[in-house]
């Protein structure tokens, strides 16, 4: 058995990383390695020995199982500011770790309010620069 591993991207349009191939185009090059290494060991002209190849694509599966909510803590700038700072409870120690080890790119997105005394001067000003910051000291978060 031969067990080519895991770390297969999340979607069939390519990965969160411009430069990295779609989980179709990775198929693709496997079942041709997979392929090109049977015709390598055959013996004596004779059939491949009996091999069976699996894989671990967990990610490929769950990429889209999961939304992570987090609160917006503290604010600096913002409003008529030209840029923004945001301080959210989690962070790269938490549910970001895939920042770190898989150089994921999340995107936020805002959610709004369905509290009457909500109003449009307190939500997040989404349309200019902003930089996030997790909850602890590292500059990594």
């Amino acid at each position: 058995m031969v067990d080519i591993g895991g770390g297969f991207p999340g979607d069939n349009n390519g990965s969160y990383r411009k430069d990295m191939p779609s989980f179709p185009e990775i198929a693709k090059n496997v079942r041709k390695a997979i392929n090109d290494f049977k015709e390598k060991i055959t013996d004596n002209g004779n059939a491949p020995r009996a091999l069976r190849f699996i894989a671990e694509p967990g990610r490929y599966f769950v990429y889209r199982s999961t939304t992570i909510a987090t609160k917006i803590y503290g604010r600096k700038g913002g409003k008529k500011d030209d840029q923004q700072v945001l301080y959210v409870d989690d962070g790269c120690y938490g549910s970001f770790n895939n920042v770190i080890y898989d150089h994921a790119h999340p995107v936020p997105k805002t959610l709004k309010s369905s509290l009457p005394s909500f109003t449009s001067d307190d939500q997040v000003t989404t349309s200019m620069p902003t930089a996030i910051f997790g909850p602890t000291c590292d500059g990594i978060d």
